[in-house]
């Protein structure tokens, strides 16, 4: 089995030679390596030529920046393997990460094979069928990372990432789950996440228009998609899509009046959903009723939750960066 081993980079010049020499040195050798540098503004692409020139396995593309998601779909219409392995550009792998997963995936005859890169996903080690992963993917009981897994090539069939959005694991992995017969959750510890760093999408996408957006609309997407087939699994979503959506609509600036629009459009359809929801607070409701109606409240609640979103900010990159 031939593998693509797809690496998305932007501006992480004191990550790269890292990530990439531990892709090199795998003990798995039938791989090329396709690397798209994302209009990289520091030395990023120097240094990705400097690897491709020392291993013929490895392709380079430069290109103009489009975001993570645009560069994973143009390394699926690229690759050559029966299935590819996804590392983050800041991240790193064991040397025998992809044996491991190749391993598992012609064992088994699995479509997917996931490597853990948080241990809370380590409670769900196994083999799952495709409704049975679901019901722990739509809730998010699982986090929805491609990076660290393997996925054939045949799931992607008629799946597209959403460019210009980030956040795209999340909108992205049920669609592929719908396509997998058989996905299985491995207990590897081969996969080196990078929690955060400065200028990660991780860290820039809290508490700002940026990154409530992207979630609102994914959010949007996986419960209007999932919620008849799962309507218990989508209770959360439900209630994680109205948080998000109220955030973004209260952080919107005049820039961001046509995302904003699309965040009401949604809100439109689903209110339904959150006033019967016993999942949602009152005030989540009044608040989205208020949203809905343009209420003049509104100009008095911003700056109010724009205060007690920096401040959870805070909290939240002080103890991601102390545990990172």
């Amino acid at each position: 089995m031939k593998i693509t081993v797809g690496i998305c980079a932007y501006n992480v010049e004191r990550y790269i030679r890292q990530c990439v020499s531990s892709v090199v040195k795998q003990t798995y050798k039938n791989i090329e390596i396709i690397i798209i540098d994302d209009g990289s503004l520091d030395k990023t692409g120097a240094i990705l030529d400097e690897f491709a020139k020392e291993d013929e396995r490895i392709t380079v593309v430069h290109k103009k920046n489009e975001g993570h998601a645009a560069g994973r779909e143009q390394i699926v219409q690229m690759m050559s393997g029966d299935a590819v392995y996804w590392v983050d550009s800041d991240d790193w792998i064991d040397e025998d990460a992809i044996k491991t997963s190749a391993g598992i995936m012609e064992s088994t005859g699995a479509d997917i094979v996931k490597t853990p890169i948080k241990d809370s996903d380590r409670e769900y080690i196994g083999e799952y069928t495709r409704d049975a992963y679901m019901r722990i993917l739509i809730p998010d009981k699982i986090h929805a990372n491609v990076i660290g897994c393997l996925i054939k090539k045949e799931v992607y069939k008629g799946v597209h990432h959403r460019i210009g959005f980030s956040n795209e694991d999340f909108y992205i992995f049920p669609y592929l789950t719908d396509n997998a017969k058989k996905i299985v959750v491995e207990d590897s510890h081969n996969y080196f996440y990078r929690v955060v760093r400065p200028g990660s999408i991780t860290l820039e996408g809290r508490a700002n228009f940026k990154g409530y957006y992207p979630r609102a609309m994914h959010h949007a997407d996986r419960f209007l998609k999932y919620n008849d087939e799962f309507p218990e699994e989508t209770r959360i979503i439900l209630k994680r899509f109205t948080d998000f959506a109220c955030m973004a609509s209260l952080y919107a600036e005049k820039k961001d009046a046509e995302k904003r629009q699309n965040v009401i459009d949604c809100l439109k359809e689903i209110e339904p959903y959150i006033q019967n929801s016993d999942d949602i607070s009152a005030y989540k409701k009044w608040l989205v009723k208020r949203i809905l109606s343009d209420s003049p409240v509104l100009t008095v609640l911003r700056p109010l939750h724009k205060f007690r979103g920096n401040m959870k900010k805070r909290k939240e990159i002080k103890e991601t960066q102390t545990h990172a």
